[in-house]
């Protein structure tokens, strides 16, 4: 799913912001717990095939885009030894013999494989196994280079997905009260990157760019940098508002 919960208010309160993350964590926790078991129902029933691709899981309305900043899930409350915690690496080592058997059946550059590593790289984002995460993505733009243009969409949500592993690891780094400074500086890298091919392909107003712009905005407020992050802000919100103005026209 595209960060749509995760933008903070913009001004608000610290304590406001903390006590609303908190609660987010909660709540995907609990989604987490009944998304893995109905993964776990549909790994036992139906095994995914090469051709069907393996972009079932973290595959939200954009096309597989995480996007999604501080959201996986809390590793410290995570119980090693709790059904969640088995299904989570049940469902690696599912994804991991799907990798293999693409490979297996397309060959290690074919742009289906891409989508396999697309898939396990949001597993391993939802389970803070963050460089596993990044280097699944880093494959998978690797192989979006070399067999499209640079400017196709799929490009695009990956330069994204890099952003957000980024964005997460610098909260890492915080929460371990060390400098997430050049983490939020990569994110912005990539973020930058998304948003130049989001606007080519979808155009200025599309609301592909509120996503991806309200992402640069929160990262910029998390380097402190608040004059951007309003800028960002801005643009997000005027694209939104002119779109409910014409929506409303439109009744």
């Amino acid at each position: 799913t595209p960060l749509q919960d995760t933008f903070t208010p913009w001004p608000a309160q610290q304590a406001t912001v903390d006590n609303q993350r908190k609660e987010r964590q909660r709540q995907r926790r609990r989604q987490r717990a009944a998304g893995e078991a109905r993964l776990g129902r549909e790994m036992s029933a139906a095994p995914l095939s090469p051709s069907q691709g393996a972009g079932r899981l973290g595959s939200g309305d954009e096309g597989g885009m995480v996007m999604r900043r501080g959201s996986a899930m809390d590793s410290s409350s995570f119980d090693l030894d709790s059904p969640v915690a088995e299904l989570s690496t049940k469902s690696i080592a599912y994804h991991e013999r799907n990798i293999a058997t693409h490979i297996k059946a397309v060959g290690p550059g074919h742009i289906d494989l891409a989508q396999s590593y697309t898939s396990i790289g949001a597993v391993y984002f939802e389970n803070e196994k963050l460089d596993l995460a990044l280097l699944a993505y880093e494959k998978c733009l690797a192989i979006q280079l070399r067999l499209l243009k640079e400017d196709h969409q799929d490009v695009g949500k990956t330069y994204a997905n890099i952003a957000a592993v980024h964005f997460r690891k610098a909260e890492v780094f915080e929460e371990a009260q060390e400098s997430g400074f050049d983490e939020y500086g990569k994110s912005l890298e990539f973020s930058f990157k998304a948003l130049e091919i989001v606007v080519k392909v979808n155009g200025r107003q599309h609301m592909a760019v509120v996503t991806v712009s309200s992402s640069i905005s929160l990262t910029y407020k998390r380097r402190s940098e608040f004059e951007k992050a309003l800028e960002f802000c801005e643009k997000s919100l005027a694209i939104t508002m002119q779109k409910l103005s014409r929506n409303k026209g439109g009744k």
